[in-house]
């Protein structure tokens, strides 16, 4: 009596699975891959002269302080706004942004995206510089980093009789 019950329930779920299998498959064809990047942003979705990133709202649950979010803004950063990300979101979603995993996109002038990142290249530029400047540099009263390459002389030498 319970196989009699059993049976239909197996056959139930393997049409089941193989329904999922088979939607699973056509998506993965479909999107040429097998995994699911839930922070892609397409980029026909991205506003031309700006820059698109996502930024962390929340670690392990709990919120960042507002000094954080604070330095975000004053960084020319805003909330990106789900108008312009519709495809992004699920179907009859009423969220005015987008958030993911912790973080939220947010968008700013590409103008101001070149700035900070020449901004940051010369910084870096200049750690460098220095860093090589000082390996070149010994303490006060400790020898010299010059090397002394002895000369040497293939003249004849006089050999005592």
């Amino acid at each position: 009596m319970v196989e009699q019950i059993r049976e239909p329930i197996r056959d139930e779920n393997a049409e089941l699975l193989k329904k999922l299998r088979e939607d699973s498959l056509r998506q993965v064809v479909d999107n040429g891959t097998d995994a699911v990047d839930q922070f892609h942003v397409p980029e026909e979705l991205k506003p031309e002269g700006f820059t698109v990133e996502w930024k962390v709202t929340h670690v392990m649950g709990q919120e960042l302080d507002a000094a954080y979010k604070a330095s975000i803004e004053q960084a020319g950063w805003v909330p990106a706004p789900a108008s312009i990300f519709r495809k992004m979101l699920p179907i009859g979603s009423k969220a005015k942004t987008i958030e993911r995993g912790g973080q939220i996109l947010m968008m700013r002038p590409k103008e101001i995206t070149d700035k900070r990142r020449q901004k940051e290249k010369e910084n870096a530029s200049g750690q460098v510089q220095s860093k090589l400047k000082s390996i070149g540099m010994t303490k006060e009263g400790t020898m010299d980093r010059k090397v002394i390459v002895a000369k040497k002389s293939y003249e004849a030498m006089e050999i005592p009789d």
